[in-house]
C-alpha cells in the first residue's frame, strides 16, 4: 500500500498597529481642483517624554483615579513590564501610546503666473513636403519644502510618506517630523496630440509650449492623543479586584489634563500646471489649429474624413472603412 504525502503550510500574517501616516495630494492651477487625502497614524509607547508633554505624572493620574474609580491606588502602571509581570499582557489591556494623526488637510492659497515654457522652429528645408508633430514636451523642475509650527509636539522619530500627483508623474517621499527639507523633482510637461502638420516646402512653424507657474500652500493639522488604558494597583482588594484599567483619556479628562496636542505643517509646492501649446506659421503668424471638424464624406463603400488644406500648411488627413 502506498501513501501520498502532503505538506500543509499554515501562513500567518501579523498586522502592525501603526497604520502609518500617509498624505496625498493631487496638483492643480484652481483651488477648487485640488485633491487632498489623508489616512493612517503613528504609535509609539510612551515614556518619560511623553509623561512630561502630557504632564501625566503619577499625581494627576492619582487626581484623575480619586474621581473616576473613587479612591486613590497604591500605583499606577502605563505599559509593561509591571512589578507583576506584563499585566497587559495578560489581561489584553492596551498599553498607553502616543498617536499621531493627520485631523485635517486645507488648501491656504493658490496663485498662477502665465509663462512661456520653451520655443521651437521646424524649418522645411526640402523640397518635400514633411510632417510635423503636433506634441511638445519638457522636463521642468518642481519643488516642495515644508515648514513647521512653533507650538506643538517637538522632534520625534516620526516618519510618513506624502505622494504629490503632478498628472504626469507620481513623486512620492518619507518625510520626518518637524524636517525642513527642500525637494526638487523633474516633470514631463506639455502636450502631445495625435496626427501630424503637413508642412511645406520652405515654410516654418513656430511652437510655444506655454503653461501656469503654479505656487501653491497646504497646511497639514496634526493631532498627538494618548491612548490605552491605566493600570490602577490596589493592595487590598477594591471592589473584586486589585487591578483596574480605566482609559486613559477618562482619567485625564477627570483630572482635568489637555488629551490634545496640536502641530501645524505648511506645505509649499511650486510647480507648472495647464501646459498649451500654440502652433503658427512664421512668415504670416497663421495660427495652427490643433483640434479641426473634419469634413465626412462618402465615395462608394468607404467613408472619408477630410481636413481641407491651407495654402501653407495642411493636417494630415485619413479614411476608415465603412
Amino acid at each position: 500500500m502506498s501513501y501520498n504525502k502532503y505538506i500543509i503550510l499554515f501562513l500567518f500574517i501579523y498586522k502592525s498597529s501603526n497604520g502609518n501616516i500617509n498624505l496625498n495630494i493631487k496638483v492643480a492651477s484652481n483651488e477648487n481642483d485640488i485633491d487632498v487625502a489623508f489616512f493612517g497614524h503613528n504609535n509609539k509607547l510612551v515614556g518619560d517624554a511623553e509623561v512630561n508633554l502630557f504632564n501625566i505624572t503619577k499625581d494627576n493620574l492619582n487626581k484623575g483615579l480619586r474621581v473616576e474609580l473613587g479612591k486613590v491606588p497604591d500605583d499606577v502602571f502605563l505599559t509593561d513590564p509591571t512589578p507583576y509581570y506584563n499585566l497587559y499582557e495578560k489581561y489584553d489591556w492596551p498599553e498607553v501610546k502616543r498617536q499621531v494623526y493627520v485631523k485635517n488637510i486645507s488648501v491656504l492659497y493658490v496663485t498662477n503666473e502665465e509663462i512661456l515654457i520653451s520655443s521651437h522652429e521646424h524649418v522645411n528645408n526640402s523640397t518635400d513636403t514633411v510632417k510635423s508633430s503636433k506634441e511638445m514636451v519638457r522636463n521642468v523642475e518642481a519643488t516642495i519644502a515644508s515648514t513647521w509650527s512653533n507650538e506643538g509636539m517637538p522632534k520625534d522619530n516620526i516618519l510618513y510618506d506624502i505622494n504629490i500627483d503632478f498628472h504626469t508623474k507620481q513623486y512620492k517621499y518619507e518625510n520626518k517630523w518637524r524636517d525642513d527639507a527642500l525637494r526638487s523633482v523633474f516633470i514631463p510637461f506639455g502636450v502631445a496630440k495625435k496626427g501630424y502638420i503637413d508642412l511645406k516646402s520652405g515654410r516654418t512653424i513656430v511652437k510655444h509650449l506655454r503653461g501656469k507657474r503654479t505656487y501653491i500652500v497646504l497646511e497639514v493639522v496634526f493631532s498627538a492623543q494618548l491612548i490605552g488604558s491605566v493600570i490602577a494597583d490596589f493592595a487590598q482588594l477594591y471592589g473584586k479586584y486589585h487591578f483596574w484599567a480605566p482609559s486613559v483619556q477618562n482619567i485625564m479628562k477627570a483630572a482635568d489634563l489637555n488629551n490634545e496636542i496640536v502641530t501645524k505643517e505648511r506645505i509649499e509646492i511650486r510647480c507648472y500646471t495647464d501646459p498649451k501649446l500654440e502652433i503658427y506659421d512664421k512668415e504670416t503668424g497663421k495660427v495652427v489649429r490643433l483640434d479641426r471638424r473634419l469634413k465626412i464624406i462618402r465615395k462608394g463603400n468607404r467613408l472619408y474624413k477630410i481636413i481641407q488644406n491651407d495654402p501653407y500648411l495642411s493636417l494630415f488627413f485619413f479614411m476608415l472603412p465603412w
